[in-house]
């Protein structure tokens, strides 16, 4: 008996954005290792999960970045860095 269907988004039917996403944000002033433990945190991994809203991952991740970091910034450059895999989407159809 079939329990859990699991799918792998994220570098399979779209593409891994964060690395993409990491590569861009030194042009914000941003350090890369820092945006990177964020977004690889256990809160990142909650909001991944459904277990914590967008809003409350941003509001933390806003009080473990410096001040000068802007959360809105880092979290569309993460968003757009998303891209459907078509060919790979074609296959599976």
């Amino acid at each position: 008996m079939l329990k859990t269907i699991a799918f792998d988004l994220g570098g399979v039917l779209f593409s891994e954005a964060k690395s993409y996403m990491l590569e861009k944000m030194g042009r914000y002033g941003f350090d890369r290792k820092k945006v990177l433990d964020i977004l690889t945190s256990k809160e990142s991994l909650d909001l991944r999960k459904g277990l914590m809203s967008d809003e409350k991952f941003w509001a933390w991740a806003k009080t473990n970045l410096p001040e000068n970091y802007d959360t809105g910034t880092i979290s569309r450059e993460w968003q757009e860095e998303y891209e459907l895999d078509e060919e790979y989407l074609r296959i599976c159809s």
